[in-house]
């Protein structure tokens, strides 16, 4: 269903952004 997918994709854009965050961070210190 279109909503299934919608959870998908935020769940998908969720865990990018945490990856982002933390290759951020690590590249920080």
């Amino acid at each position: 269903s279109a909503s299934g997918v919608t959870v998908i994709v935020k769940t998908t854009v969720t865990a990018i952004d945490a990856v982002c965050k933390t290759q951020l961070l690590d590249g920080r210190y």
